[in-house]
């Protein structure tokens, strides 16, 4: 019989909570088995099917693909796709930590990605996050260069401002003149 695996094991392997694997299972129900999504009062349990399917789910939700687009794929693959279970190994519910370091393997026990996946994965995961550091001081050097643009403008705006008020203000004197000249002839005019 193959291996069955609880909730908690399937957070634990697929590195989710159990309230992510109560909604999988609710989401994506017609992909799982009867044990996986059994009546209110039952126990919960996954097949390795279902643990694939848990996984699946849970990658393309971490990689950016939205559950309609999941369950679209699901659809049209019939269920998790090939390539996306092609090289997985399952992890034996008995096998403890200390029997998979004496069987000389390179990866503990209960994982599901193999070594050498493992590693392609973290390298690519590297490389995502050397990119998004990249753009990251690209836009903060972007962000700078536009400060200093709106720095620099706001100085000539403030230069241009005090000079129309400096000319405001040699007006305004010529004003007062003119009307105190004008008065002047007023006052003759009126022989006050």
């Amino acid at each position: 019989m193959a291996d069955l695996y609880t909730p908690k094991q399937v957070t634990e392997i697929a590195g989710i909570s159990l309230a992510s694997v109560r909604n999988y299972t609710d989401r994506y129900r017609q992909w799982y088995s009867a044990q996986a999504t059994p009546s209110p009062g039952e126990a919960r349990l996954f097949s390795e099917a279902d643990l694939l399917l848990t996984c699946y789910i849970a990658q393309t939700t971490q990689d950016g693909s939205n559950h309609s687009d999941i369950a679209a794929h699901l659809e049209k693959s019939g269920g998790v796709p090939v390539e996306f279970s092609q090289g997985w190994e399952f992890p034996a519910q008995q096998r403890g930590s200390q029997q998979a370091q004496e069987e000389g393997e390179d990866q503990p026990a209960g994982a599901l990605v193999p070594g050498e996946q493992a590693r392609a994965l973290w390298a690519m995961v590297e490389g995502q996050v050397a990119q998004a550091q990249a753009l990251a001081e690209k836009e903060r050097e972007r962000a700078y260069r536009l400060l200093e643009e709106g720095l620099a403008k706001e100085r000539e705006l403030l230069a241009q401002l005090a000079e129309k008020e400096r000319a405001i203000g040699e007006l305004a004197g010529e004003l007062r003149a003119v009307k105190e000249q004008r008065r002047g002839w007023l006052d003759r005019f009126l022989g006050r």
